[in-house]
């Protein structure tokens, strides 16, 4: 059994060692999880009080839970945006969006791999690190991150979307970058609203 004292022992171990913590008062077998993903912190781009940055909003009659449940899960990624993922909805979790695969692009070059979740609040909050396009190899290899929030509108039975991507470099070809997304997230969104209404 996993005592109070058993369970700080183990938490004692240190960062990098991968723990366990079975809630065994509850429940008689420990359910293991994979070890954890530390955020990789070196790629990003920009840091400090970001200038340039992305705003897209748009409000979906369908409640926020709902909504959250579309963008971090594998399941809710095919309903909203028709699109294969691997998501680990936990911090430094992968967020995957895997948009070349049917279009037999190889590994690395579908989506978004590498990328992961930063923080989230189920229902409210989603935040998580994006890449540049293959198009874009030397910005690819860089990261910026992205923010959404979900907002209860019409009593809870709508949802108010507000999207903040930042993190954009300022030489290069980080410009067009910005101009690629600035364009692509709205289409995502518009996305998103056609498929989770209907």
């Amino acid at each position: 059994m996993l005592t109070p004292a058993r369970t700080c022992a183990l938490l004692g171990l240190g960062l990098g060692v991968a723990v366990t913590v079975a809630l065994a008062a509850w429940e008689s077998t420990p359910v293991a999880a994979p070890p954890a993903r530390g955020i990789e912190t070196a790629p990003f781009v920009a840091h400090g009080m970001v200038e340039k940055s992305i705003v897209k909003e748009i409000t979906i009659e369908v409640p926020p839970n709902k909504v959250f449940w579309a963008f971090t899960t594998p399941e809710g990624l095919a309903a909203a945006l028709e699109v294969e993922a691997r998501i680990d909805l936990r911090i430094g979790g992968a967020y995957e969006l895997l948009f070349g695969k049917p279009f037999g692009l190889p590994e690395g070059q579908q989506g978004s791999e590498g990328c992961q979740i930063l923080s989230y609040i189920p229902g409210e909050l989603l935040c998580f690190t994006w890449n540049a396009p293959p198009s874009y190899p030397q910005e690819r290899d860089r990261r910026t991150w992205v923010a959404m929030t979900f907002t209860p509108t019409n009593e809870g039975a709508g949802t108010h979307i507000r999207l903040v991507h930042v993190g954009f470099g300022h030489d290069g070809r980080w410009p067009d970058v910005q101009k690629y997304f600035d364009a692509a997230w709205g289409n995502v969104l518009q996305k998103v609203k056609l498929l989770l209404e209907n």
